[in-house]
Parts: C-alpha cells; sequence; structure tokens
C-alpha cells in the first residue's frame, strides 16, 4: 500500500513535508561530509604513525582510534547518568530524613 495514493494532503502539509525532507537531505549530506573528513583524519594519522612500523600487528589502526573515541563519549554519558542518580538520592535523603 502506498500511503500517497490512500491519503491526501494539503498545500501546507505537502510545504511542510517538502521542507522536512530537504533539510534531511541537507543534513544528511552534511553526516557524510563529516564521516569522510573523519575518515581522511585517522587514515592519515594512522599512516603517519605507522611509517616504519612493519609487524602489521603493530600497526595503528582507524577503527581502534573510532573505537577510543566511542569508549570515551560512552564513558561520558555514563558519568553523567551516574551523577543524576546520585543527585536523586541525595535529594531523596534530604526530603525523607532531613539530611
Amino acid at each position: 500500500m502506498n500511503i500517497f495514493d490512500v491519503r491526501t494532503f494539503n498545500v501546507d502539509e505537502q510545504n511542510a513535508i517538502k521542507t522536512v525532507v530537504d533539510d534531511t537531505e541537507e543534513v544528511l549530506n552534511q553526516i557524510s561530509d563529516l564521516n569522510t573528513h573523519m575518515a581522511e583524519n585517522l587514515k592519515g594519522l594512522c599512516e603517519r604513525l605507522n611509517e616504519g612500523i612493519s609487524d602489521p600487528d603493530m600497526k595503528i589502526k582507524p577503527a581502534l582510534l573510532k573505537s577510543m573515541a566511542k569508549a570515551k563519549i560512552k564513558n561520558k554519558e555514563d558519568i553523567e547518568k551516574s551523577k543524576d542518580a546520585i543527585s536523586e538520592v541525595e535529594t531523596g535523603l534530604h526530603v525523607i530524613y532531613k539530611m
């Protein structure tokens, strides 16, 4: 079933859909450009760091650096969640026990 065969959209709705689709296209292009830039940076650094290293097991790979960045982000998110949980417990203790 094709939604556009079943539903009718007025001019305002059509314009809203067009605006969101155009904006989404632009954002996806920007994301693609940023991903390309990141990959080039990672590859370039690894090539520089791996100059003169003959053992493939000792070479730094772009995927390792990308994983490190993801782990760093995850750690920051976990710390924020922990801070929020501790804050909630402290507030609860204060409210309940007037501490």
